[in-house]
């Protein structure tokens, strides 16, 4: 596949770049680097289903990739090399996190197109290229990472509200909770195995248009389910082994596309 971001880099020096769950485990255990060496915390402006609470009641706050100090958006990422000629290289490409691999496209349905405003210069991606299966494929497990993330920060909230800690507690705590989370879910992706992992993937967020389903808990009474709404539940079980002193949370919003 052509790669027009191999001579540029510029995403790389003026993004803050969010980190999911997931970005943070597999950075952590295939670099062997602690999440505080690569993710810095910011403060929510407008708070949203992904922001995670250190205290209760509180702000909500973001995870994303670490800068070179000072840390603003237009500093490099730390984990940008500098190679020859003047071209830069990510460090960390095999385990970028999932916004970076998936940039600058977005999907509408099945339709992949890039976004507006990207940094990306003029002609740089052509028609051709947002028709390319691996843009489908990264934009679903993008989604599908999104919506995990969601319920594992959900399940924290609700334990600091709980807890209500008299005052902040350690972002390592989330952090160590993330590491937790997600290696018992990457023991369970291994157990289904590749090939069945991507079928999940590709059918994230997908269902039949003839029933009336909009989230997986509506999808309950149906004699057949599709297969990520059962990984899906599975995952949930899994999330809500944590803090057990806590009951069940209602699945978050799951939107989802017809097939």
């Amino acid at each position: 596949m052509r790669d027009p971001c191999g001579p540029c880099g510029l995403c790389c020096r003026s993004y803050l770049v969010p980190l999911f769950g997931h970005d943070v485990w597999q950075i952590a255990t295939r670099r062997n680097l602690s999440p505080e060496s690569f993710a810095f915390i910011a403060e929510q402006e407008e708070p949203d289903a992904l922001g995670f609470r250190l205290t209760a009641p509180g702000p909500t706050y973001g995870l994303a990739l670490m800068k070179i100090e000072p840390i603003t958006a237009t500093q490099p990422c730390i984990f940008l090399e500098g190679v020859d000629q003047g071209y830069t290289r990510c460090g960390i490409y095999a385990d970028r996190p999932i916004t970076c691999r998936s940039y600058p496209m977005s999907k509408l349905g099945g339709r992949v197109f890039q976004r507006e405003r990207t940094l990306c210069p003029p002609g740089s991606w052509t028609d051709e290229d947002t028709i390319a299966p691996q843009w489908v494929r990264t934009l679903q497990q993008l989604r599908m990472r999104r919506d995990i993330y969601v319920e594992v920060v959900a399940r924290w909230n609700a334990a600091v509200e709980r807890w209500q800690p008299p005052g902040m507690l350690p972002p390592k705590l989330f952090c160590d909770y993330l590491l937790l989370v997600y290696g018992k879910i990457a023991a369970m992706e291994e157990e289904i195995g590749g090939e069945s992992l991507d079928r999940l993937e590709a059918e994230w967020a997908r269902v039949d248009p003839r029933p009336s389903s909009t989230a997986p808990e509506v999808a309950a009474g149906r004699d057949e389910e599709p297969g990520w709404i059962s990984h899906f539940r599975r995952v949930r079980d899994l999330i809500d082994g944590f803090f057990p002193e806590l009951p069940p949370l209602p699945f978050q919003s799951v939107l989802v596309e017809a097939s």
